[in-house]
């Protein structure tokens, strides 16, 4: 269905051996920043949103589509990191409340905190936004 599914193992496997923290927000390591295009590539991505389940006006870019304006490389850091995890973890766990699931229930996030660390340098350092945040959608094709 999708490709580069070896990447997107690959990706797992990272965070997997990672485990769990949190990122709070934080920019990632120092050897993978948000260049241009990858925060485009992340702009892209979360355009395309509802394809995953997810709607993507609850996904507010302007942020970083105004940092990116301004070359803000700060502001670039911060809002793509933010935008990043809070992707991620949506994905990965669903983004409607538990109150509002009527006829179903996930567990808690299986990834977390230094897991999407992980993935977002990864996906920085490979220039393969698009193939990190994929890794973290279900693989049953019924979600």
């Amino acid at each position: 269905m999708r490709k580069g599914r070896g990447f997107a193992l690959l990706v797992l496997a990272a965070v997997a051996a990672i485990g769990c923290a949190t990122t709070s927000g934080k920019a990632v390591a120092d050897e993978a920043r948000w260049s241009d295009r990858n925060a485009q590539d992340l702009i892209d991505y979360s355009m395309m949103l509802d394809r995953a389940g997810l709607d993507r006006s609850a996904y507010d870019v302007v942020d970083l589509e105004m940092a990116l304006e301004r070359r803000d490389a700060v502001a670039v850091e911060l809002s793509a990191s933010a935008l990043f995890e809070r992707i991620a973890r949506d994905l990965s766990a669903g983004a409607t409340p538990a109150d509002d699931r009527r006829r179903w229930r996930m567990g808690a996030p299986a990834i977390e905190g230094a897991g999407i660390e992980a993935a977002m340098t990864e996906a920085l350092t490979s220039g393969r936004v698009a193939e990190a945040l994929d890794a973290f959608s279900p693989a049953h094709a019924e979600f």
